[in-house]
């Protein structure tokens, strides 16, 4: 994977956050990337998210390479893209 063809999505798995809602933060943070729901669960049980948020890091053969929950930091995101960056070169 280059550093061109990756892309961020975002996955609201909070069931009180309706849809409007988490369209409204999006436009009002103008944030660049996608954001979709799973109120049934089903991309939080298949990468075992227990809390929120959990960053995830999944490469172009859908392997994951990051399962980190809690925040992450600007540089650990940075390192992590990096170290994935340079396995899939």
């Amino acid at each position: 994977m280059d550093r061109e063809s990756f892309e961020i999505i975002a996955i609201n798995i909070t069931s009180q956050d309706n849809i409007e809602d988490a369209k409204k933060f999006f436009v009002d943070n103008n944030l660049p990337y996608v954001s979709l729901s799973d109120n049934l669960g089903a991309v939080s049980s298949s990468f075992n998210v227990r809390s929120v948020p959990t960053n995830v890091l999944i490469d172009a053969n859908g392997i994951v390479y990051l399962n980190q929950p809690g925040k992450i930091s600007e540089e650990n995101l940075r390192k992590a893209l990096e170290d994935l960056w340079e396995k899939d070169s």
